[in-house]
């Protein structure tokens, strides 16, 4: 039923009582503005009835592209992997006996006080050899040490010669450089 009709129906008992109440000696405009009031109430009361639902509606464009998120936080670290398989065999080694160890020295003679110092470098016998230690061995003890160092000369792997640094402060005498080396084949 129609909101019209509606208040057609309801407005017909309204004026009825309007027209009872002139009859009965009250104001006429009391009477409808009393109905008028009573018909608005009744209205305003009304439930809408909802009809059937209609048709979907076409899907609309997409919208645009949102900002990118943050990070979110870091996963946990996962389970390890199998044992992979055994490499190849390698080529069989070497083992160091004395026979490949060797030991050099050399002579200088240091100059008495007054003069200016010497010094000795002992290399081993190879440039792939390797120089395991070093040391000196002074006559007497006016001969004084300067610096002792292992040493490698320009272009080569690894250290190879001894390097010894002396002077006198006193009578002259006899010095000596040692290298203990490793012959490699």
């Amino acid at each position: 039923m129609k909101k019209s009709s509606l208040v057609a129906v309801i407005a017909l008992p309204l004026l009825f009582t309007a027209v009872m109440a002139q009859a009965a000696g009250s104001s006429p405009w009391t009477a409808v503005w009393s109905a008028i009031d009573e018909l608005r109430a009744q209205v305003d009361a009304l439930a809408p009835v909802p009809g059937p639902q209609g048709e979907p509606g076409p899907m609309g464009p997409q919208g645009p592209q949102g900002e990118t998120g943050p990070m979110g936080p870091q996963g946990e670290p996962g389970a390890d992997g199998q044992q992979g398989p055994a490499g190849t065999q390698g080529p069989a080694g070497t083992s160091i006996d004395r026979s490949q160890l060797y030991t050099k020295f050399s002579m200088v003679e240091v100059p008495g006080i007054g003069n200016p110092g010497v010094s000795l470098q002992v290399a081993c016998n190879d440039a792939n050899d390797i120089l395991i230690g070093g040391g000196y061995w002074v006559q007497h003890g006016d001969i004084r040490v300067l610096s002792s160092y292992p040493s490698r000369p320009q272009f080569a792997n690894a250290l190879h010669m001894w390097a010894v640094g002396f002077t006198s402060f006193g009578a002259a005498g006899q010095a000596q450089v040692i290298a203990d080396c490793l012959r490699v084949e």
